[in-house]
Parts: C-alpha cells; sequence; structure tokens
C-alpha cells in the first residue's frame, strides 16, 4: 500500500470521525438541555410561589439559558470532536 493511498484513506476518515462525535456530543447536549427545562420549569414554579414577581416560566429566560448551554456543549464537543478527527486510526489500534 502507497503511503499517498494511506493518506487518503485517513483523509477520507476524518469528517465522519468529527460528525460521529459531534453527533453523538449533540444528542447527550439534547438531552441534558430537556432535563435541565424541566427542572428549572419546576423549580421555578416554587421560587415564584414564594417571591413576588416572579413568573415561572419566563421565556427569555428559559430561550437564554438555553441558547447558553446548548453553545457551550457544542464548543465542549468540538474540542474531543476535532482530535479524534486528527487521530490516525491504525496507530491507535496498533498501541492498544
Amino acid at each position: 500500500m502507497t503511503m499517498a493511498k494511506v493518506m487518503g484513506e485517513r483523509t477520507e476518515m476524518q469528517p465522519k470521525q468529527l460528525r460521529l462525535v459531534m453527533k453523538q456530543g449533540a444528542a447527550l447536549a439534547l438531552i441534558g438541555t430537556l432535563i435541565g427545562l424541566a427542572i428549572a420549569y419546576l423549580s421555578g414554579r416554587i421560587v415564584a410561589s414564594q417571591i413576588y414577581m416572579i413568573r415561572a416560566s419566563d421565556p427569555l429566560m428559559l430561550s437564554g439559558a438555553i441558547v447558553v448551554v446548548v453553545g457551550i456543549a457544542a464548543i465542549a464537543t468540538m474540542i474531543p470532536a476535532w482530535r479524534a478527527s486528527r487521530l490516525n486510526p491504525s496507530g491507535v489500534l496498533h498501541s492498544a
């Protein structure tokens, strides 16, 4: 096998590895966001019953929190995805 062929196969795998890791991270972020949204809504109702002029489901605050959490999750997932796309798969398998 020539070096050009090996490099071609490795270059072809990089987008697949990046997509795979990003997809897994996005799924975890979606599940965490949904659970966090439910907890925030329920705890907001408790706080709203005790504090005057506080609404349980303030759409601006909830949507802002979702944007921040999803943005942080995307950045936190992109770093390992980028590192995984840079690895040589056969080198990783041989070192194990």
